[in-house]
C-alpha cells in the first residue's frame, strides 16, 4: 500500500515555520503619532488603562484582551486557511493585527467608568472618558514582527 502525501505538503510545512517565527504587536509604539503640543500617545495610553495621581485607572487594552478570549484560536483558524492556500502568510497576519487593533479602538469608545468629573464634562462636552479628540483611539496601530 502506498501512502499518498498531500498536495504542496511541504509549501505548506514552510509557511507554518514562517507563521511560527512572526508575531503581532498591538498598542502605541514608541515616538509614534504624538498629540499636537508633543505628548506621547504612549503616555497618555497607559495613564488612562493605569491611571495616575490625578486619573482614575480605566481599562481599556487589558480589558480587550480579557473580553475577546479568543484570539488564539483565531489565529488558529487563521493559520488554518493558510495551510489550505486560502490566504497568504502576510494577510492572516494583518488580519489578526486589524482584528485586535480594531477591537481595542472599540473598547476605548465604550468605556464609561469611573465617570468624568463635571468640570471635564463641561470642557469637552462629552461624558466619554477616553474620547476627546479622538487621537487616542486613531493612534491603535499594530506591526507584523519577526
Amino acid at each position: 500500500m502506498q501512502i499518498k502525501e498531500p498536495k504542496n505538503i511541504f509549501r505548506r510545512i514552510a509557511q507554518l515555520r514562517k507563521l511560527k517565527k512572526k508575531s503581532v504587536v498591538v498598542g502605541f509604539p514608541k515616538g509614534y503619532n504624538p498629540y499636537p503640543d508633543g505628548t506621547p500617545v504612549a503616555l497618555v495610553a497607559t495613564v488612562h488603562e493605569f491611571g495616575s495621581a490625578t486619573v482614575p485607572p480605566r481599562p481599556y487594552f487589558r480589558t480587550t484582551l480579557q473580553r475577546n478570549n479568543f484570539y488564539k484560536s483565531l489565529r488558529k483558524m487563521t493559520f488554518k486557511k493558510v495551510i489550505r492556500g486560502e490566504l497568504s502568510e502576510s494577510i492572516a497576519m494583518h488580519q489578526l493585527g486589524d482584528t485586535i487593533a480594531n477591537d481595542i479602538k472599540d473598547e476605548i469608545v465604550a468605556v464609561n467608568s469611573p465617570a468624568l468629573a463635571q468640570e471635564t464634562i463641561k470642557r469637552k462636552g462629552s461624558t466619554n472618558p477616553l474620547v476627546d479628540t479622538g487621537h487616542l483611539k486613531q493612534s491603535v496601530t499594530y506591526k507584523v514582527v519577526k
